[in-house]
């Protein structure tokens, strides 16, 4: 439970609304990280989950069941308030699948799991301010810069890294 109050925390301090900071965004946050009940944040994984998925780690590993049905709950509710907050990427594996593809599926930024096997998801501010600096996508979607890496040491330093898309 120690891991759902700590989700529940990093969720307020990212600030989503107080419908996304329940513990269903806990327990697919926790799903996306491959956390257990007691596994320290240190240990999370960055693994790409369809929403059944999701919901069978949830039961397996948290003990929580949720029904089948939930899967559109979940993706409108939790999932894609996560990508909003850009800590999670929709189909990372295959960019160009449709939201309604079977093979739809979800895994956490780069960043975002970095800053949990860093141990910063217990200092909430310098979570946050690790995925707000990790990268910022133009409003056309087709450039994205990456300002800020972390170092070793969990500070902060600038990169600079530009793409362009081909015109």
């Amino acid at each position: 439970m120690a891991n759902v109050k700590e989700a529940q925390r990093i969720l307020a301090t990212m600030g989503l609304p107080k419908a996304q900071q329940g513990d269903v965004a806990a327990y697919t946050l926790l799903a996306l990280a491959d956390l257990g009940k007691t596994t320290p944040w240190n240990q999370a994984k960055r693994r790409s989950l369809k929403i059944h998925d999701i919901l069978i780690f949830i039961k397996e590993k948290q003990g929580k069941t949720y029904a089948e049905n939930s899967r559109e709950t979940v993706r409108r509710q939790v999932l894609h308030q996560l990508e909003q907050a850009r800590v999670v990427d929709r189909n990372p594996d295959e960019p160009g699948l449709s939201t309604n593809s079977p093979r739809t599926h979800y895994a956490m930024r780069p960043a975002a799991h970095q800053a949990f096997v860093a141990g910063i998801a217990r200092s909430c501010a310098q979570l946050l301010m690790a995925l707000i600096c990790s990268s910022i996508v133009c409003e056309s979607g087709t450039v994205a810069v990456s300002i800020f890496a972390m170092s070793s040491s969990l500070t902060l330093r600038p990169r600079l890294k530009a793409s362009t898309a081909a015109a």
